[in-house]
């Protein structure tokens, strides 16, 4: 209760500071004896700030977080990869789906750590990965060093036996006193990835979706179906038939079996390396990422070399028999397959048929080998591992830059208000700070996790604002494209425009005026042309002169001089 107030009376007292212009409410002032600074940063240790907007202004908010260990750093690493980021408006609504994810995930991960067995399972997480990754080596090296082919009694050397040889009687105690304690850590490590992700069943709906967009391509409908019924989904929703979990399931029973099988089966925990390492996930999810396209491909690939077996199992049977010493085995269909398969794919057809040509051939059944031959190294050997060398090539190029562009966004664009880090370099304390203390998205984040653990009575003006435009799922809260820190340069700059309109104005007026006064003197000087052509003299009997008299001109008075007709 105590601590509830005080952290009222800090935030009121962090509420003023920014608002006193004069400087009377700072840390300085306030902060007399060690106990004050104790108290100081007890409270600033557990406030975060975030800037909303409430009637087009922009305003400051400080909030109470009682705990900022609930959000796991994996997590954070997926959003920071996997969040929409082509447009600020899409930013924030991925992040508010997102957010509510956390949010739920974050009451599970509460549930968990309440039991103290579990809390130690899902707090030693990344240890108990560490020390298998050590095992798993430590049990590499003890084989390399002390494995023998396995002898008789009489000194000849068994080929046919799995169990090896040691040079010290006393290696397979060892081997499985490691293997014992690698079976702990693997079990330890699949109760966490359990608790940690609580993997779901599908759905029978989900399931017959995922046959139907197996077998068929989904119609422009479909797909849009499919979209909406992802937006629901969550993004940290884990099946229990998912590859990660399968992954876990065969890492325990990998350990298991190579307790029993003298330590072969070790080696496979070595691969766990690929799960612990950033890149190495990136290369190899590289391959996962279009695992559909490679199984299509794959399948395809194997119908081809069915055709080329039904082709050789018919013409070319002799060619098998000659080389049945050597593994050429075609006696039935299946083992041309198997044969065409494994040596085709390697060396292909020409090299391991060329060794075993019976030699009364004439030409015509050469030249069927040919067009064999070369069909088989153009659509196999070129084409079709081509095309799946050009899947993985794509999809690492397509991931490599993903990667640069999230990275990108991240150290140059804000992602709360989607202005440019050029802009709090040049005004205010620098990028870094912005995005850690005045626009720190899990500032955000933990602001609504606030909102839901507060009763509504006692919110405060502006977090009450915030919770009504929550239910209706309106983010106009969020300051796009705003900063309190970059206030004082966006009103600089409305000052500029002013001053610059304000010249711009003078300097078009001047310029009317300008070509008003020249139109004026260019009709002046008309009409004065116009005088001296058409000037004609008139007697005082009102009739002309003949037009070869030379008119004098004469000052007369304006009664009596004569009209023009601009006169008029």
């Amino acid at each position: 209760m105590y601590t509830k107030i005080g952290f009222r009376f800090y935030h009121i007292l962090q509420r003023m500071a920014d608002l006193d212009e004069e400087n009377r409410c700072n840390k300085k002032v306030l902060i007399k004896t060690e106990n004050d600074q104790a108290s100081w940063n007890f409270y600033e240790q557990g406030t975060l700030s975030l800037e909303i907007v409430k009637d087009n202004e922009l305003q400051k908010l400080y909030f109470w977080v009682k705990n900022k260990t609930v959000l796991r750093e994996e997590i954070k690493e997926k959003f920071k990869y996997e969040a929409d980021r082509s447009s600020p408006s899409n930013k924030l609504r991925d992040f508010m789906s997102w957010s509510r994810d956390i949010m739920q995930d974050i009451k599970y991960q509460r549930r968990i750590l309440a039991n103290p067995v579990a809390r130690f399972f899902v707090h030693y997480w990344w240890h108990f990965n560490m020390a298998i990754l050590w095992l798993s080596l430590l049990i590499a090296t003890v084989i390399m060093v002390t494995w023998e082919r396995p002898a008789q009694v009489n000194g000849t050397h068994v080929h046919d036996r799995t169990e090896p040889a040691y040079t010290n009687p006393n290696i397979p105690y060892v081997t499985y006193g490691l293997g014992g304690l690698h079976n702990v850590l693997s079990l330890c490590i699949l109760i966490s990835y359990f608790l940690s992700n609580h993997p779901t069943f599908p759905t029978p709906s989900s399931i017959a979706s995922w046959f139907r967009g197996l077998i068929r391509t989904k119609s422009h409908s479909e797909k849009k179906e499919k979209e909406d019924d992802d937006d629901h989904q969550s993004n940290l929703e884990v099946h229990f038939f998912s590859f990660k979990t399968f992954y876990y399931i065969v890492f325990f029973a990998l350990s298991i079996m190579g307790t029993i099988f003298y330590g072969y089966f070790f080696a496979f925990h070595l691969l766990h390396l690929i799960e612990n390492n950033q890149l190495l996930s990136r290369v190899s999810l590289a391959i996962t990422r279009n695992g559909r396209s490679l199984l299509w491909v794959a399948l395809l690939g194997l119908v081809v070399f069915y055709i080329f077996t039904l082709f050789g199992f018919a013409f070319y049977r002799e060619v098998f028999n000659e080389g049945v010493a050597k593994g050429y085995y075609c006696r039935t269909v299946y083992e041309c397959y198997v044969t065409i398969l494994h040596r085709g794919l390697i060396v292909g057809t020409y090299e391991f048929f060329e060794e075993h040509v019976p030699e009364d051939k004439d030409f015509a059944w050469h030249a069927g080998k040919m067009v064999y031959d070369v069909t088989f190294f153009i659509i196999i050997t070129t084409i079709g591992l081509n095309i799946i060398f050009g899947i993985i090539v794509d999809t690492f190029s397509e991931l490599r830059d993903s990667k640069w562009q999230i990275e990108k966004d991240m150290t140059t664009t804000c992602f709360i208000c989607s202005r440019n880090s050029y802009d709090f370099e040049h005004h205010g304390r620098g990028f870094e700070h912005h995005v850690k203390h005045e626009h720190n998205q899990w500032a955000y984040l933990f602001f609504f996790i606030h909102l839901n653990e507060t009763r509504s009575n006692n919110y405060n003006a502006l977090e009450l604002f915030v919770a009504r435009l929550l239910k209706m799922d309106n983010y106009d809260f969020f300051p796009l494209n705003r900063a309190l820190s970059l206030e004082n340069e966006d009103d600089d700059k409305e000052q500029m425009l002013d001053t610059l309109m304000t010249q711009v104005s003078y300097l078009v007026n001047r310029m009317k005026l300008d070509e008003t006064i020249k139109q004026r003197e260019e009709d002046k000087k008309h009409q004065e042309e116009w005088k001296v052509k058409n000037q004609v003299a008139f007697d005082p009997y009102g009739s002309s002169k003949s037009k070869t008299t030379k008119v004098k001109p004469r000052v007369t008075s304006p009664k009596q001089r004569p009209q023009t007709p601009h006169d008029d």
